[in-house]
């Protein structure tokens, strides 16, 4: 692992990076598609990590990769930034053999915070997932309080009277959703 790396990420992302990758040290990894990435979890670990982005031109709904092609698959605030939600989840299963794992903001709670980041210079375009994704084995990670408080290292102006009453009501309440989607042999 890339300790200077690490060091220098976003606080936000290296969270990420960090409960993604002790996750996937619980099963048997060796290849990962990194969805939306760009060259951060293959500086983080030893995986053969294929990192897939529109930068590169490849989109997330139709993957050039036949099926079962990665022990694992990753996208780590992604979703919130695709059009077809349903089409993205199904295609990045489609290409895995052992694990699916998506982090995204989530719920009503995590749109109050992208309000209150948006008023304070720190704009994150996006659509947050609603609906169908409460259905499919999601648990929280990252809360209102941890995210903004970690934003803020990055964001000066977020140190504002209104933040932190925010972050003071309302530290527990869930910002992030981890989706995570074994599969099970004949079972995708």
């Amino acid at each position: 692992m890339d300790e200077q790396y690490l060091k220098a990420m976003h606080p936000v992302t290296a969270v990420l990076h960090w409960k993604i990758l002790s996750i996937l040290k619980q099963y048997d990894i060796k290849t990962v598609l990194d969805v939306g990435g760009i060259g951060k979890l293959d500086k983080l670990s030893d995986y053969d990590v294929t990192n897939a982005n529109i930068i590169d031109g490849i989109n997330g709904c139709n993957l050039p990769y036949e099926d079962a092609s990665f022990d694992a698959v990753v996208s780590i605030a992604t979703l919130e930034h695709v059009k077809d939600k349903i089409e993205f989840l199904q295609e990045c299963q489609r290409v895995t053999k052992i694990l699916v794992l998506h982090w995204y903001p989530f719920g009503e709670w995590a749109e109050d915070v992208e309000r209150l980041k948006k008023k304070y210079g720190h704009h994150h375009p996006c659509v947050l997932p609603n609906g169908f994704y409460t259905e499919h084995g999601i648990e929280s990670f990252m809360n209102c309080g941890e995210h903004l408080l970690l934003c803020m290292t990055l964001t000066p102006s977020l140190k504002a009277p209104e933040v932190y009453d925010f972050i003071t009501k309302n530290y527990d309440r869930p910002y992030g959703a981890l989706l995570m989607r074994a599969c099970v042999e004949g079972n995708k």
